[in-house]
C-alpha cells in the first residue's frame, strides 16, 4: 500500500488479549492552510493537533507535516478507543495560537478521514485605535453621584493618553489628573470577543472585569474594584459621540444587580487632533 493511500484511510483493527481486546484506530487528520492565507511556498509552518486521547494531548501535541509543498498538513495517528471514542482536539499555529471557534469533536470508531481548513482568526487591526492619543474632560466638566447627592464639579488639566503597548490588541491608558491618577490595561480576545479589563488607581483600587464591543465601536464592562462592598460591581461604558469625542460613565450596582446611587462620568475629547 503507498504511503499516499494511507493517508487517504482510517484502518480499525481489533486485537484479542486474553479474555478481553483493545480497540484501535489509525485516523489521518489533514488540515489545509491555503484558505487562511499562511501558506507560502517552500516555506514551512509549525502546525500541531492537540486533544484529549492518547497519543494527543493539550501541551505538546504531534507535529503536522506537508510533504509535498501543497499546503495541506497531515498527520496519520494510532489510538487505543477502549476507554474513550470521541476525541476533542484543535490546530495549533506555531504552538501557541489557536485555531478560532470551538473544540472539534469526532467519533473515531468510524472509519474516517478527518479534512478540514486552518481556522484563522483575522486580526483587522487594534480594535481600540479610536481611544489613541491624548484626551481631556470637555469643558473641565466632571458629574458624580452618591446615593441622592448628585453634583457636578470642575476638574481642569485632566489628561489622559491612550497608547497601543506592542500588540495589536491592547490598550494602555495613563491617567494623569489633579484628582485621579493611575492606569486602565485592556486586551481582546478575538476568539471570545471579549476585551479584559485590569486597573490600578493611587495604591489602593485595583480593578478588574470583563467587557464587550458592539458594531459602533462602543464599549461595555462589568468590573470589581478593590475595597468596594463584596458582591458589588460597576458598569462602565464607554459611548462614542463623534472620533474625537466618547462619553464615559460607571454605575455601581449592588449584589441584586440593583444601582446603589454611586456613578460618575464625563465626556472626553481629543487633544491636538489633527
Amino acid at each position: 500500500m503507498h504511503l499516499s493511500s494511507l493517508k487517504l484511510s482510517v484502518v480499525l483493527v481489533l486485537i484479542s488479549l486474553g479474555t478481553g481486546y483493545s480497540q484501535k484506530s489509525v485516523v489521518t487528520f489533514n488540515v489545509d492552510m491555503k484558505p487562511a492565507g499562511l501558506h507560502k511556498k517552500d516555506t514551512r509552518l509549525n502546525v500541531r493537533i492537540k486533544g484529549d486521547i492518547a497519543p494527543l494531548n493539550w501541551v505538546t501535541g504531534i507535529e503536522l507535516t506537508d510533504e509535498n509543498n501543497d499546503g495541506v498538513y497531515s498527520a496519520t495517528i494510532d489510538f487505543d478507543v477502549k476507554e474513550k471514542k470521541e476525541l476533542t482536539f484543535k490546530y495549533v499555529l506555531n504552538n501557541v495560537e489557536w485555531e478560532g471557534g470551538e473544540n472539534v469533536k469526532i467519533d473515531i470508531t468510524q472509519n474516517k478521514l478527518y479534512n478540514s481548513s486552518f481556522r484563522y482568526v483575522v486580526r483587522p487591526g487594534n480594535p481600540f485605535r479610536k481611544f489613541m492619543g491624548e484626551w481631556t474632560l470637555k469643558d473641565d466638566n466632571w458629574e458624580q453621584g452618591y446615593g441622592q447627592d448628585k453634583e457636578s464639579v470642575k476638574i481642569p488639566d485632566h489628561y489622559t493618553l491612550c497608547k497601543e503597548v506592542n500588540t495589536d490588541n491592547s490598550l494602555l491608558w495613563i491617567v494623569e489628573s489633579p484628582s485621579s491618577k493611575g492606569h486602565i490595561f485592556w486586551s481582546y480576545n478575538y476568539d471570545k470577543k471579549e476585551v479584559d479589563w485590569s486597573s490600578s488607581f493611587y495604591s489602593f483600587r485595583s480593578g478588574i472585569g470583563k467587557g464587550t464591543i458592539n458594531a459602533d465601536g462602543d464599549f461595555t464592562f462589568k468590573i470589581t474594584f478593590e475595597g468596594e462592598p463584596d458582591g458589588t460591581y460597576r458598569l462602565y461604558t464607554y459611548k462614542w459621540i463623534s472620533n474625537n469625542e466618547f462619553e464615559m460613565k460607571s454605575v455601581q450596582y449592588d449584589v441584586e444587580n440593583k444601582p446603589t446611587g454611586s456613578f460618575y462620568g464625563g465626556t472626553f475629547v481629543k487633544m491636538n487632533k489633527k
